[in-house]
């Protein structure tokens, strides 16, 4: 597994932003490597994502989007989502599947494996997903870094 350091105190920082303000959103973006868009499935999540995905733009940050509360039993309104985020940018390979034990897992204060280990594959799936986005924001600046360590 590969980690990436921004600095000797974390490898990771997640910032969860309310889906709503703005500003706040905007503010995560500026500072974040990469960003990741949560979106279900409905009309109403995928009509809003056009700031977000303008913003990500203005910024240069990478951004995938993320299906999430997928339910397996609507695969035609699944199918008619990512066609429409696809539209606008990368979408991630794994689905988080709408399912009870995530969310007794967040009243909880707990994540999805710990309630029900069958979801354990799914997360494990998505972290590497989310790895190589991370990774993918830090080529440019990688780059970078080694062209002027051969100018050096």
């Amino acid at each position: 597994m590969q980690v990436l350091r921004h600095s000797n105190r974390f490898d990771w920082i997640f910032i969860d932003t309310p889906p709503l303000d703005m500003d706040v959103i905007e503010n995560a973006v500026v500072v974040a490597d990469c960003v990741i868009v949560p979106v279900r499935t409905s009309s109403l999540d995928i009509g809003s994502i056009d700031a977000l995905v303008e913003m990500c733009r203005d910024h240069h940050k990478p951004f995938k989007f993320l299906l999430s509360a997928v339910d397996a039993k609507f695969k035609k309104l699944t199918a008619t989502a990512l066609s429409a985020l696809v539209e606008d940018g990368d979408v991630f390979g794994t689905r988080v599947s709408y399912r009870l034990p995530y969310i007794n897992a967040m009243t909880a204060g707990k994540v999805g494996p710990e309630i029900d280990k069958e979801l354990k594959p799914e997360v494990d799936a998505l972290w590497s997903e989310v790895q190589a986005l991370a990774v993918s924001a830090f080529k440019p600046s990688l780059k970078a870094v080694k062209g002027r360590a051969a100018n050096d």
